[in-house]
């Protein structure tokens, strides 16, 4: 699994990856750019670990839609130091909860991953004052002017006993 997380809303975008390799990275990115054209309006950096599948970085950078640009910028953290991408690791450890070690990711329908997201971005922060980080994340895009429709897969419906 690739997760991308935005650090300021705390929202996470969780893609399947055929491997772990950066051919297979480099192809999960240029899927989520084509769902998403405003991409690169969105995420302007991105801090990868060490990891093999994240190798080739300078195809990562390079947009799909228009080669000339670069989709983002892309930095590294240092060898060791997962401290360095702490929200992302937040954001991973939260995975764990509805996908346990041991577990096939093959095992996942890409329902199942999208449910996990929904989850997490649905679920109130008391870092965020108690806002989801989908509305966090929203609000942000709509004060940028970026279209936010691509959020809708993310939104749970909740039972009328718990509507305001």
């Amino acid at each position: 699994l690739i997760t991308l997380a935005n650090p300021v809303s705390q929202f996470v975008f969780i893609r399947r990856s055929e491997n772990k390799t950066g051919q297979a990275t480099v192809d999960t990115l240029d899927k989520l750019e084509k769902e998403i054209p405003e991409l690169k309006q969105i995420m302007t950096s991105i801090l990868f670990d060490n990891g093999v599948e994240f190798s080739k970085f300078d195809e990562m950078m390079k947009s799909v839609i228009n080669k000339e640009e670069k989709r983002f910028q892309v930095y590294f953290a240092h060898p060791y130091a997962s401290y360095e991408r702490g929200c992302n690791e937040n954001k991973n450890r939260l995975i764990r909860r509805y996908f346990k070690k041991g577990k096939l990711v093959e095992d996942l329908s890409d329902e199942d991953i999208l449910n996990i997201a929904r989850k997490i971005n649905n679920m109130p922060r008391k870092a965020l004052g108690y806002k989801t980080p989908l509305e966090v994340f929203e609000s942000n895009l709509k004060k940028k002017g970026i279209d936010t429709s691509f959020l809708d897969a993310y939104r749970i419906e909740l039972p009328k006993c718990l509507v305001a």
